[in-house]
């Protein structure tokens, strides 16, 4: 199910969609339109607070390797458990030893 956006946020993402995309056209350098949106996303976040971060997808899975499955040489598999409605627990358990 998708969410519908909240009409002034919607607004925003629009104008913010516009300026992405006449910058991309008529920029006189070539564009990385990764590096400029995530830059453009960690300026909105920094104005909030020094703890809120945009993690990029490849930080992401950076660490999801480092908090789920297996490590290898010392035996140990860790997991998020859930409870009976299906939702994660907040802590992370080893479930599993050799």
């Amino acid at each position: 199910m998708v969410k519908e956006l909240d009409p002034a946020v919607k607004d925003k993402v629009q104008v913010f969609a516009e300026i992405l995309n006449d910058i991309n056209s008529a920029y006189v350098d070539p564009l990385d339109l990764d590096k400029i949106t995530e830059t453009g996303f960690n300026a909105m976040l920094q104005s909030l607070d020094p703890y809120t971060e945009f993690e990029n997808p490849k930080a992401t899975n950076q660490m999801r390797t480092l908090t789920t499955g297996n490590y290898g040489g010392v035996g140990l598999a860790i997991s998020k458990l859930r409870d009976p409605k299906d939702k994660e627990e907040p802590y992370i358990y080893v479930v599993s030893s050799r």
